[in-house]
């Protein structure tokens, strides 16, 4: 349940930094175990990703902030590896998941 919560924070943002003619792209793998949700919505500068899994950090007009901070969270918690980065115009959220995790 935990896991749904995660992608359906990380799927609403990659939505929401799109616009309208923005594409995402999700994909898995299974060595290792991980899956990417990729945007091509405007990069995040490294200040703004430095700071956004911490609590009540957003940039969005209507935001609360606790979104990333819950994902950031569970994954921890789940002994997941997560990695944000932003080049050549795409937006990538790597989770990366325990050898021994079933999902």
């Amino acid at each position: 349940m935990q896991f749904e919560q995660v992608l359906v924070n990380v799927i609403k943002n990659a939505y929401e930094a799109i616009g309208e003619n923005g594409e995402i792209r999700i994909s898995t793998r299974s060595n290792p175990l991980s899956i990417e949700i990729a945007n091509n919505g405007p990069e995040i500068t490294d200040d703004v990703r430095q700071k956004l899994f911490t609590p009540f950090f957003t940039t969005k007009s209507s935001g609360q902030g606790i979104g990333l901070m819950f994902v950031r969270e569970v994954l921890i918690n789940h002994n997941c590896k997560f990695d944000l980065k932003s080049q050549d115009g795409w937006t990538k959220f790597d989770i990366h998941f325990p050898k021994n995790k079933t999902l």
